[in-house]
């Protein structure tokens, strides 16, 4: 019953990265804009991210659960023509809704199936 109890905590906390929804993108230095399109090449050891079209970055206010990862990402822009800006990769999501509210059910229901197993010994 011990093993069993451990083998669904660990399913549980596992679950709880599984059903985060949370994209990658990256803050621009000036902190007004999230790029989102990723150009898929590193760039000194650093991934970059285009900057073409509007549709390539979004304003930062409109970003919810915005987590700084620390390192850092180049933003190339073939706007004005070929410039490139300092920023940092960025987990977020677009729906302000946080991915732990999204689990509170499966933490109060697994919660609740461990105290009840405990309870049952």
């Amino acid at each position: 019953m011990k093993f069993f109890s451990s083998l669904l905590i660990i399913f549980f906390f596992s679950s709880l990265c599984v059903v985060a929804n949370a994209a990658t993108g990256c803050l621009s230095s000036n902190t007004t804009y999230t790029y989102i399109n990723p150009e898929g090449k590193l760039r000194n050891g650093v991934p970059s991210y285009y900057h073409r079209y509007e549709s390539d970055r979004i304003a930062s206010s409109n970003t919810y659960c915005q987590v700084n990862t620390g390192e850092g990402c180049y933003i190339y822009s073939t706007r004005d023509g070929y410039t490139s800006s300092p920023g940092t990769i960025v987990q977020y999501s677009l729906v302000n809704n946080c991915p732990i509210d999204d689990d509170i059910n499966f933490i109060v229901v697994g919660i609740a199936l461990i105290g009840f197993i405990y309870l049952k010994r």
